[in-house]
């Protein structure tokens, strides 16, 4: 791929999904959306991206790093560096195969995940520092865990050090309808050992159809450091109040307002990463 001046982002679809529902975060990883886009013209957004002038991919140097609290920190490099932040969105193409019905599935495509990784991290020249970003919607985080369990070099040699799921049921998958699905979350849920991995787990909440909220919280025995949140969308009305709403199941991969959070998440995961911090 050319010309790898972003952070690498790999996003897995879920369950009858399709590789083209990257379109919308690869948007924002290439700020053609968003408050850059006020300030700046479609051509000078290409000319960065071609040239690399005013981009960058979140390794920033390691300048007074420990001076400020680790939250403040990160807060204050966001403020400064943010707006430069550049992803390369990739995107698995599964063929709109269903995971959620056999886990034989989920064992090909996590094998297919683990061969794509090793992939970009040639094809990008990964670092260690940066590694790679996955960003999986429902099932897909599945693909995700079970590929970190059968090919653990992804996570020791740094390939995979942060991961975002939107709208993934963690603790079980509802309507599976094969016992050997079951069986297999439940072995990973129990013994679970990526430390280095982060995730962050987003939920639709009560609009998402298919995948209830208390079902997407990683439990805290599979071993992963992890953070869970409701997704909301801010809707303004005349009166300059604020509501916030759930989402639906795949509106999730496309809202404007999420996807701008979720680059903001990956950028302090990065930088996060990079630094050493919690």
């Amino acid at each position: 791929p050319y010309p790898n001046r972003g952070h690498p982002v790999l996003y897995v679809h879920g369950h009858w999904g399709s590789f083209s529902q990257a379109r919308s975060i690869g948007a924002h990883g290439t700020r053609w959306v968003g408050p850059y886009t006020k300030s700046k013209s479609d051509a000078q957004i290409y000319d960065s991206l071609q040239t690399g002038r005013d981009m960058h991919n979140g390794l920033l140097p390691h300048e007074s790093s420990f001076v400020l609290s680790e939250d403040h920190f990160v807060e204050q490099v966001s403020k400064d560096h943010l707006a430069g932040f550049v992803m390369d969105v990739y995107s698995l193409d599964f063929n709109g195969e269903g995971a959620a019905l056999h886990h034989s599935t989920l064992l090909r495509q996590a094998d297919f995940f683990a061969k794509s990784i090793e992939a970009l991290a040639t094809g990008c020249d990964v670092s260690r520092e940066g590694g790679i970003t996955i960003v999986a919607h429902s099932i897909g985080a599945w693909v995700v865990r079970l590929a970190l369990r059968m090919h653990p070099h992804l996570e020791s040699n740094g390939l995979v050090r942060n991961v975002v799921t939107l709208a993934s049921p963690h603790l079980v998958i509802p309507y599976a309808v094969d016992s050997s699905v079951h069986e297999m979350t439940s072995r990973l849920n129990r013994n679970e050992d990526n430390q280095d991995v982060a995730v962050v787990s987003i939920s639709g909440g009560l609009r998402d159809e298919l995948i209830p909220p208390e079902v997407c919280p990683v439990p805290s025995s599979s071993g992963l450091a992890s953070k869970s949140y409701l997704a909301t969308v801010i809707s303004g009305s005349a009166s300059n109040q604020q509501s916030q709403f759930g989402m639906d199941h795949r509106a999730i991969v496309w809202c404007y307002d999420l996807l701008g959070e979720v680059r903001k998440a990956i950028f302090a995961m990065v930088v996060g990463s990079n630094l050493g911090l919690d």
